[in-house]
């Protein structure tokens, strides 16, 4: 039986690593310190109980792995537990997290940013392309400073309990900017510290491409008023008499906003300082979702 646990181990532990392999190499193998692509096979490294082949560069002359400056590096953890937490991340606790995969809490945590911060950067590269029907809207989140040491204010004696409507970040209530693109379904979150049209605008001149014709849709908060301004096509829906005017509607971002909020309700709370990376990471499992094929039962 021990042997059996060993050979799944190690066969489990393989798999894992041609995954990471195939995700990061599927250009071919290059150097993570300088990029190129001038390298050869150098050994191996069998520390982990399984054999990783190990690589030289003929440029910086550094020896590297496939899990060289990645968060797997160094890592004691093991591979299928990385997997695991990856996997099971969007919609679990990471107290539950450490209790599944029998790491401490800890660990568990320090796993978890690690995720959230790779996953931030390349969320934060997102790109809506082609004819764009884009549309806007804001939310906002009770958040306050959640496992933050140095706070810049009194401890509360219970927990927080925002007002109702707008707030700020300043207020522990920050908003949340929410583009939706209508013919990809694509969504990105955009937590900002002043909320306002310059910064919608600007969040738009990053994220969309410069060669899309985009037409914006609404509602008639006035900081959106400077979306026509500053060259966009804009339609908007007045909530205070109709929640649609034909497809003039921003129906799919509360749809998202509705989805957004039980997610970092799991999370049991989240300093207003982590609520992007949060956000982004809900971003990246649900644009992940749209790739999937669709079964037709």
């Amino acid at each position: 039986m021990k042997t059996e646990k060993k050979h799944y181990n190690s066969s489990v532990k393989k798999d894992c690593l041609e995954m990471i392999e195939k995700a990061r190499w599927k250009d071919g193998v290059f150097c993570p310190y300088c990029k190129s692509q001038e390298v050869v096979k150098n050994g191996w490294d069998d520390s982990d109980g399984v054999k990783v082949q190990k690589y030289m560069c003929k440029h910086c002359e550094k020896t590297f792995n496939v899990k060289t400056k990645t968060i797997f590096e160094n890592s004691k953890i093991p591979l299928q537990k990385w997997f695991t937490m990856i996997s099971l991340l969007g919609t679990n606790s990471i107290l539950f997290l450490s209790e599944f995969l029998n790491i401490a809490y800890s660990n568990a945590y320090r796993m978890a940013k690690k995720i959230r911060s790779v996953i931030s950067v390349e969320e934060g590269k997102r790109i809506l392309h082609g004819d764009i029907e884009l549309e806007i809207d804001e939310m906002y989140i009770s958040s306050g400073q959640k496992g933050e040491k140095n706070l810049d204010r009194p401890p509360r004696k219970r927990g927080l309990r925002a007002n109702r409507g707008r707030g700020t970040f300043e207020k522990d209530k920050p908003a949340i900017v929410t583009f939706v693109d209508r013919n990809t379904k694509e969504t990105m979150f955009f937590v900002l510290e002043h909320l306002s049209g310059d910064y919608v605008i600007d969040k738009m001149g990053r994220h969309t491409d410069k060669e899309s014709k985009i037409t914006t849709y609404t509602d008639e908060y006035k900081m959106y008023s400077k979306l026509e301004s500053a060259g966009y096509q804009h339609k908007v829906v007045n909530h205070s008499f109709e929640y649609a005017n034909g497809n003039i509607h921003i129906n799919n971002c509360e749809n998202r906003h509705s989805l957004l909020r039980p997610f970092l309700v799991i999370k049991r709370g989240v300093s207003k300082y982590n609520l992007q990376s949060y956000a982004n990471l809900f971003q990246f499992f649900f644009n992940q979702d749209l790739r999937k094929p669709k079964v037709n039962h």
